[in-house]
């Protein structure tokens, strides 16, 4: 299946399982409450192990992650987890930190519990958790988003997660763009960042789709 078809099936799940409370930055009140992809289960966290370096292919994150670029998430094992990223210096970091997951039952919305980041990063509070909700998932690709709270105010990170072996070119890019907005999940008037990926190389031994 090629990147663009993962893509499209992604968004027609999405449309299914997400809540109709779209990802912004910042509105008045609490944080919505959630509908997390049902399908996101065990076999799907094992997916995403196995895997291996996801990167940040978009996102509408907080000021501090639009300063940083070549994010990637890796989920090391079953509870260990590595974010990675280059500061606005230039200089390589990694956080390594460990996360739980939860999967949908009739009580909770599924989400993943990351402990030990930075406040701001991939949406993680003052205390430097982030409870990342997965809004849908295919092989290769998932959308989470985030909520913190504010005094009266809540803000809302959105992060697309990305295979790091597959090669985005820009216009798949905006393709995910158009759609992500057609089905409602960003509103029309925002524009999604692009995290700086260039510091990425292919791989060589590693084929890429077109």
């Amino acid at each position: 299946m090629t990147i663009m078809r993962n893509v499209m099936l992604l968004f027609t799940v999405t449309m299914l399982f997400v809540s109709d409370t779209s990802a912004q930055l910042s509105e008045n009140g609490d944080c919505p409450d959630y509908v997390a992809s049902s399908l996101f289960t065990p076999l799907v966290m094992l997916d995403l192990i196995n895997v291996g370096e996801m990167k940040l292919a978009m996102s509408l994150g907080s000021s501090v992650d639009r300063t940083h670029s070549c994010q990637a998430l890796t989920f090391v094992d079953g509870k260990n987890y590595r974010y990675t990223y280059n500061d606005r210096n230039g200089a390589k970091r990694a956080i390594n930190g460990s996360y739980q997951a939860s999967f949908p039952s009739f009580i909770s919305t599924s989400h993943l519990k990351l402990v030990g980041g930075y406040r701001n990063v991939m949406g993680a509070d003052s205390s430097g958790t982030s409870r990342l909700v997965p809004l849908a998932y295919s092989p290769g690709i998932i959308i989470f988003v985030s909520c913190s709270e504010t005094l009266w105010f809540h803000n809302q990170q959105f992060y697309l997660l990305v295979d790091s072996k597959i090669l985005l070119r820009p216009e798949d890019l905006d393709e995910i763009e158009k759609t992500l907005k057609s089905v409602g999940i960003i509103p029309a008037s925002l524009t999604l960042d692009r995290p700086d990926q260039s510091c990425r190389e292919p791989d060589p031994d590693v084929e890429q789709e077109a």
